[in-house]
């Protein structure tokens, strides 16, 4: 029996490690964020699913993965589709995190328990974070007091938030799909009475000054909005924002497949319409499969990968290995003994699932392990897990176990520390 325990510590593992794996469901009211998570973007230089986006997203403005509001779970998915089609709701969800005192002193508030705050909370104090806000970036980074930290990080969460409620539709606009179709009702009239104005010839002036103002709006909604989630199709090798996107329209009233897909999307989220909502969905899905046949595996993998957050996983399996590794101290021989081959196997489990993490981080990336101090840090603890995993195999007295797995957690920890300042798969600039 004692020989099988070792077993069974590695069985209860991998069955704690198995739901992470499984796709959720759909939340109660239908909305599969699941699968829009799964739609790729481009944003900040590369192609990733929305998944990644919202989790790095909500992690600089929320210090969490996952937002709580009046004790439920949203996960960040969910937040950014809010964010990005319904932003009456996220305006007044708590996710801005401040807890400086002089900060909130700065909006006549007292530090209690509440770090969060919402963008309707905030909205009075505009003035006053963008004016503290860009004083302390002139201020360089070792210089910087606490509050100029605190003010700035506020500023910046504070324009993300921004760029990504104006991303995708222009903010206050909860049916975009008729006003496209009033812009492209509107294109012919408007492109004939601007050229003839060009020209100097007399023109439709009510025409061209209606079609003048929608033009504005989406090359507004085009400059603002810093994601593009539309492939690139024939006639451009880039990739669209929905602005550009819808500005794009031929004079024969021709769309760029994908801006009246999202338009209809944001549509039937805000209607609460998760049926065609998931249609929609899928019919994305299905057209960045046919644009982009070879990235989109890539975009499923990183997405599987958020999920299962290897490199968090082996936390827990460190932590639990070195707690091994010290009970074996403390018992007897036999009981010892036994400790020291369970400390082992899940100090194994560890490294491989650290590995795989790592291959994966390299897949994606096309590049070497290290890139950036993120980066860095995750090789330096899996390094330090395999000696001390060999070491543990010559010796077998449990100080390599011990070793490595407290290395191994405390690199790990530095690297979630790096992970709020944003994508870790970007290069170090």
């Amino acid at each position: 029996m004692k020989r099988l325990i070792p077993w069974i510590t590695t069985l209860v593992v991998l069955a704690w490690l198995y739901p992470a794996a499984r796709s959720p469901k759909p939340g109660a009211d239908g909305i599969d964020t699941t699968a829009f998570g799964n739609l790729p973007v481009q944003s900040g230089g590369r192609i990733k699913p929305f998944d990644t986006l919202a989790r790095n997203s909500l992690l600089i403005i929320n210090g969490k993965q996952v937002l709580r509001q009046d004790g439920e779970k949203i996960s960040a998915t969910r937040w950014l589709l809010d964010v990005m089609f319904d932003a009456k709701t996220a305006d007044d969800q708590k996710v801005f995190l401040i807890h400086n005192p002089e900060v909130l002193g700065l909006f006549g508030w007292q530090q209690g328990e509440r770090k969060r705050f919402s963008h309707n909370e905030l909205r009075p104090f505009m003035v006053q974070i963008d004016e503290q806000g860009r004083q302390a970036s002139e201020v360089e980074a070792a210089q910087r007091s606490a509050y100029q930290t605190s003010v700035l990080n506020l500023f910046n969460s504070i324009s993300l938030y921004q760029r990504l409620k104006n991303s995708v539709r222009p903010e206050g606009v909860e049916a975009l799909s008729p006003e496209i179709d009033e812009y492209v009702a509107k294109v012919p009239a408007g492109f004939k009475a601007m050229m003839a104005r060009n020209a100097g010839k007399e023109y439709d002036k009510q025409a061209l000054g209606s079609f003048s103002r929608m033009v504005s709006q989406y090359e507004e909604l085009h400059g603002s909005g810093f994601l593009r989630p539309i492939p690139p199709n024939d006639d451009n090798p880039e990739w669209y924002t929905v602005g550009s996107a819808i500005l794009a329209v031929g004079t024969d009233g021709t769309l760029v497949p994908g801006a009246r897909t999202y338009a209809e999307m944001g549509d039937a989220f805000v209607a609460g319409d998760a049926e065609k909502f998931n249609k929609h969905v899928a019919t994305q899905a299905e057209s960045f499969q046919q644009a982009e046949p070879k990235t989109a595996p890539r975009t499923s993998l990183e997405f599987l990968f958020n999920r299962v957050d290897p490199f968090y996983r082996s936390i827990g399996l460190y932590v639990l290995a070195f707690l091994l590794a010290c009970g074996s101290w403390l018992a007897n021989r036999s009981a010892g003994a036994v400790l020291r081959r369970s400390a082992f196997y899940v100090l194994l489990l560890a490294l491989v699932i650290q590995s795989l993490g790592l291959l994966t981080r390299m897949y994606l990336q096309g590049r070497p392990p290290v890139t950036n101090l993120y980066s860095s840090a995750i090789f330096i603890g899996w390094g330090t897990a395999l000696i001390g995993l060999l070491l543990e195999r010559i010796y077998k007295d449990g100080i390599g176990v011990a070793c490595a797995s407290m290395i191994g957690f405390i690199t790990l920890v530095i690297a979630n520390h790096l992970a709020s300042s944003g994508d870790t798969l970007e290069m170090l600039q």
